[in-house]
């Protein structure tokens, strides 16, 4: 199977000519994801995701499905958005018959196995990294506002308007460049879905205490964040991007979210 896909990706976006080198697989419970390089080391190698059919994430209302075809347009968009240090992979195929989505492949470090390690690695700034994150959701939720009428109800700026939530903006959702100048948003929804801001601003929060608590991170004797540190840091960078204020009732939402 993994093969096949391989051939595909390869074939689709090179041409028949271009054979399949090397490929790295990676299963998560729910998608398999695919490093495929081409034998020829000029091309540069792809990123293939293969989610079920129709596929349903956990976190989605009951009937809403994830579409590769929609994260490629919304991953696209995004990405033409965007300016450094703020990135996102080209998506180039997709194929919601198969659950396939095939994007360039980013050569960077994940944000979550970077925040696990037991001792900080010396050039990680986590405030740096925490600050980007905080810009990068608050240039998802602008775009609510360009999404009409594709997504009805967007409105203007406030702790309390509907924006198109990430669904899954989340540490493990962020690769580090390798020389640390720029973040990649990667896995994009695959679902156009109107929410309070408060669900993607919960989600990162949760994302956060899921490595805190973690039992190899917490029996740590030597800490080196703090997630009250290290959130307070990204929530601040979000609404000064997005020129916002919470309220008490605000924040009682995002416990609650959370």
């Amino acid at each position: 199977m993994n093969d096949r896909i391989a051939r595909w990706a390869i074939e689709s976006i090179y041409g028949p000519h271009v054979k399949v080198g090397r490929i790295e697989v990676e299963k998560r419970i729910n998608s398999t994801r695919l490093r495929v390089a081409p034998t020829d080391d000029n091309l540069a190698a792809l990123f293939v995701k293969r989610t079920q059919p129709g596929y349903q994430q956990g976190h989605l209302e009951p009937g809403v499905k994830h579409l590769p075809s929609i994260a490629s347009e919304n991953q696209n968009r995004f990405r033409a958005s965007l300016s450094d240090p703020i990135r996102a992979p080209k998506s180039l195929l997709s194929d919601d018959v198969r659950g396939l989505l095939v994007t360039e492949y980013i050569d960077g470090r994940n944000l979550k196995s970077v925040m696990a390690k037991s001792v900080r690695p010396k050039t990680f700034d986590p405030a740096h990294f925490m600050k980007l994150a905080g810009k990068a959701l608050a240039s998802w939720h602008a775009m609510s506002s360009t999404l009409a009428p594709t997504i009805a109800g967007a409105s203007l700026p406030s702790s309390d308007s509907r924006v198109a939530s990430f669904l899954d903006f989340s540490v493990w959702n962020i690769l580090i460049s390798r020389e640390e100048q720029c973040v990649y948003i990667i896995d994009f929804p695959g679902s156009k879905i109107l929410a309070r801001r408060h669900r993607d601003l919960a989600t990162f929060l949760h994302s956060l205490l899921v490595i805190k608590l973690h039992p190899m991170v917490m029996v740590n004797p030597r800490p080196w964040w703090s997630w009250k540190e290290a959130y307070s840091t990204f929530l601040a960078s979000y609404l000064e991007q997005e020129g916002l204020e919470l309220t008490s009732a605000d924040y009682l939402l995002l416990h609650f979210v959370t």
